[in-house]
């Protein structure tokens, strides 16, 4: 569902645009490479139980031997099935959040609304912005997908940083065009 922006005095929308839907496999990727992090953590622990004189561990200990009884009465299966559950269940939630996610580029600034159960609107004039680069990941690449990031200086009262994430090479390069032509003050028209 697309926001409502409310413009200022002279302020017209140049691009208006959504992430890329292959952006929700990114945030796939990067959930899939944790839970397997946290998996190799805990393979980890079985293998190297941990050692009963350390007082810090003390809650870790109360729960291990019950941690060992669900893991031996249980098998691994129920963990890749946990595992394919939580990947479909982050998945649904990531496609949620990719819906709720918009950027505007007007000829005044840069606004960006995001979130999932809420929606932060967060917007840098674009008279402000300090520096701007176009970015892409190894992965971003494959997906053919590129981030651009828009900084301004921390004093200015639309401060901060934007990351504009999965625009297509060709959105990225249209932003940063348009950017740079508002900043030298040229007719964008």
């Amino acid at each position: 569902m697309k926001p409502q922006i409310k413009l200022n005095e002279q302020e017209e929308i140049l691009v208006e645009m959504q992430p890329n839907p292959n952006v929700v496999w990114v945030w796939v990727y990067f959930f899939a490479l944790s839970v397997i992090g946290f998996g190799l953590l805990i393979g980890l622990m079985l293998a190297f139980p941990p050692n009963r004189d350390q007082p810090s561990l003390s809650i870790l200990l109360a729960l291990f031997p019950r941690f060992m009884l669900f893991i031996q009465t249980y098998s691994w299966s129920l963990g890749v099935g946990v595992f394919l559950v939580l990947l479909i269940i982050f998945y649904l939630l990531a496609n949620a959040a990719h819906k709720k996610t918009w950027y505007f580029l007007t000829n005044q600034r840069c606004i960006q609304y995001s979130g999932f159960l809420g929606i932060n609107k967060r917007a840098i004039s674009l008279n402000r912005i300090v520096n701007l680069a176009s970015r892409q990941s190894l992965f971003e690449k494959c997906l053919k997908l590129t981030r651009v990031v828009l900084i301004a200086p921390s004093g200015s009262a639309l401060r901060g940083r934007i990351v504009l994430f999965g625009l297509s090479p060709e959105e990225a390069q249209n932003v940063l065009d348009l950017i740079e032509k508002v900043q030298s003050n040229k007719d964008i028209r």
